[in-house]
């Protein structure tokens, strides 16, 4: 189990796009951003399609914005 810091941005494209009933598991920080956890599987396929200086938050919101292309076709 991986735990990584989202941005609210993220965490509001996350809530957005779940299709299913929405569990949240994070936990939001004094500060505004959002640990969350993720299993080493999908931690791993993140870093597999994160970019050269990307964060994994901007992988994350990269991904998302992908998808919703995909489902809205």
């Amino acid at each position: 189990m991986r735990t990584v810091t989202i941005s609210h941005e993220t965490m509001i494209m996350i809530r957005q796009q779940a299709r299913l009933p929405f569990k949240q598991t994070a936990t939001r920080q004094h500060d505004g951003t959002w640990l969350l956890h993720l299993s080493d599987e999908v931690y791993e396929k993140l870093e597999s399609v994160q970019l050269d200086n990307e964060s994994i938050d901007d992988a994350i919101q990269r991904a998302l914005r992908a998808l919703s292309g995909m489902m809205d076709n």
